[in-house]
């Protein structure tokens, strides 16, 4: 088996980052959540409509 080689830490204390690991940054956080939105914004504004149709369809049919 091959061993894996592990970087000496630094003197501060931190590890550097391996090539792998992607390092996120503000703009990323902001950006990921802007998706985010974009993508459950319309399922929920779906639902909530969809509920409110099915209680106005009881209310009439109903009262």
């Amino acid at each position: 088996m091959a061993e894996e080689q592990r970087a000496e830490p630094r003197p501060g204390g931190e590890e550097e980052p391996s090539p792998s690991e992607p390092k996120f940054g503000f703009k990323d956080v902001i950006a990921f959540t802007i998706a985010a939105y974009q993508i459950l914004f319309p399922i929920l504004l779906l639902f909530a409509g969809a509920l409110a149709l099915v209680y106005l369809v009881f209310r009439f049919l109903f009262s």
